[in-house]
């Protein structure tokens, strides 16, 4: 395996900028997810790794050697992609071995690679199938099979569960972390499912507009966020910003209150607020509030919540968990 060093990348295209002063360094063996919304530049990114598109500016080696003159297929990646890209008329082994021929890898050690991964995967009694007669989850098994028997360097993951269900998704998540642990491989991993991020990553890189917000452990990113865009793209449901005079009274533009750092006050202490909606989801209830002194809220309760009287109530908050914002939306330490 190998580590991936990337400085002072950019990409432009025209006028428009994909990737603005990228540096990021990714340890060898280490789970790397890029995370951020659409259009953030983080497929650019891979691609540029993989050497699908060239760097307008910056630097990129993998395993300590310059990659940027190298061809894609010298560089000692494998991708994985969101459309499995699985040529529909080779079966699910032919699939997996045909970039092995080009390696001149002897059929027998190709027929030993395939099926050792192959039950691995749990898909050695697939492989005498085409892609139409295999399951989406099925058919991202053999994609991820054919990155594996090519022995990468790096694994290069884009959004490679976002066609599947909801269910499935969960499933086939668990197997992707059980595989890296199997492996040990470098693995980057492209995503906007925070989902994913949180419970893949060894290092979670978020982006915005090209550039890099904040990089550190999924905790480390969701408790100190760097900024305000951080905070709000992290965590379900989305955390609540407070401004005004409640945000003055901490020396800060606004605060931010993690759902499920606000508590219900029986005793009528704490801030009134007024029950707006509530969305039972079975292990809990999201509940929506108002407050004249804290404006909109989200809260996390039980799931037997439910709203007595003319739903009035008061909520408080630890002042330890209160997350401190400036003016610019940074951070205060």
């Amino acid at each position: 395996m190998a580590d991936v060093d990337i400085k002072g990348l950019a990409k432009r295209f025209g006028e428009t900028a994909a990737l603005e002063d990228v540096s990021l360094s990714v340890a060898d063996g280490e789970f790397c997810v890029l995370v951020g919304p659409s259009g953030c530049g983080k497929t650019t990114l891979l691609r540029i790794i993989a050497g699908l598109e060239t760097e307008t500016e910056g630097s990129l080696s993998i395993g300590g050697a310059d990659a940027q003159a190298l061809a894609p297929a010298r560089r000692g990646i494998a991708m994985v992609f969101q459309s499995y890209a699985l040529y529909p008329h080779m079966t699910a082994y032919r699939n997996m071995s045909f970039g092995l021929k080009f390696q001149k890898v002897s059929r027998p050690d190709i027929d030993e690679r395939v099926r050792s991964v192959a039950e691995m995967l749990g898909i050695s009694d697939l492989l005498h199938r085409k892609p139409a007669e295999l399951s989406g989850g099925q058919r991202q098994r053999v994609a991820i099979g054919r990155a594996i028997v090519r022995n990468p360097k790096v694994f290069l993951f884009d959004e490679p569960l976002s066609n599947l269900d909801a269910a499935l998704r969960a499933t086939t998540r668990l197997e992707i972390a059980r595989l890296h642990k199997a492996l040990g491989a470098t693995m980057i991993y492209v995503t906007h499912d925070q989902a994913e991020a949180m419970t893949l990553a060894d290092k979670m890189v978020v982006m915005k507009d090209g550039r890099i917000e904040q990089i550190g452990t999924p905790l480390e990113v969701y408790r100190k966020p760097a900024n305000l865009f951080v905070a709000g793209f992290l965590g379900h449901p989305k955390i609540n910003i407070v401004t005004g005079a409640i945000a003055a009274e901490y020396g800060a533009a606004s605060i931010g209150l993690r759902p499920e750092h606000l508590t219900l006050s029986p005793s009528g202490k704490g801030y009134a607020a007024r029950v707006v909606h509530v969305e039972p989801l079975g292990s809990e209830a999201h509940v929506h509030l108002r407050s004249d002194a804290l404006g909109p809220l989200i809260l996390r309760a039980p799931s037997d919540f439910s709203v007595s009287g003319d739903g009035d109530l008061h909520v408080t908050f630890e002042r330890t968990r209160v997350l401190l914002f400036d003016e610019n939306g940074n951070a205060i330490n």
